[in-house]
């Protein structure tokens, strides 16, 4: 019988785990309850307290901005820049709360597909068993997956993304996807 002590080592982790899985899906069932206007707001506050307290966050999105732009924009506007990108990554989470479950209506709410390029991709996601979709990053990515939802018949669709720093997290993510 292996100690106590080891057992607690992996109780405990696990529980906390599972606690953070449950809270997050609580917190999103609360999200999508709200109206979409006050989301967005309180996505734009979380942005500021993450664009000033994510020290990791500000130099990635500086990085970013400067392969993009080069020496070509101000240091004030590279900032307002950074400010922005930060607000959208927290906008496009704010977004995959409300929205969640992904439905087809809730889909069309969000994201405008052109119907000449919604006929294409129904023909060429239909008429093959497996495909590697690459798009650009317009907008918030995450709603891409809901294209399962207007393409049913379609085979299914797969992410790729990099993991978080926490396996609850990234299990409700995968969640909500």
């Amino acid at each position: 019988m292996p100690p106590r002590r080891s057992s607690r080592k992996r109780f405990f982790p696990q529980l906390l785990q599972s606690t953070v899985f449950h809270s997050l899906r609580g917190a999103q069932r609360n999200v999508a309850a709200l109206p979409a206007r006050w989301i967005l707001k309180a996505c734009d506050g979380v942005g500021i307290v993450l664009y000033a307290l994510d020290h990791r966050g500000r130099r990635v999105a500086r990085q970013n901005i400067q392969v993009v732009f080069g020496d070509s924009i101000t240091t004030a506007e590279r900032k307002a820049l950074q400010r922005r990108s930060i607000q959208g990554a927290t906008r496009a989470l704010g977004v995959l709360f409300h929205a969640a479950p992904l439905t087809a209506k809730r889909f069309r709410r969000w994201v405008d597909v052109a119907p000449e390029v919604e006929d294409l991709l129904r023909e060429k996601l239909i008429e093959v068993d497996r495909a590697i979709v690459v798009s650009g990053h317009f907008g918030s990515w995450e709603l891409l997956l809901g294209l399962a939802s207007i393409f049913p018949d379609a085979a299914p669709l797969r992410f790729l993304a990099e993991a978080s720093f926490s396996p609850a997290v990234d299990r409700f993510l995968a969640y909500v996807r």
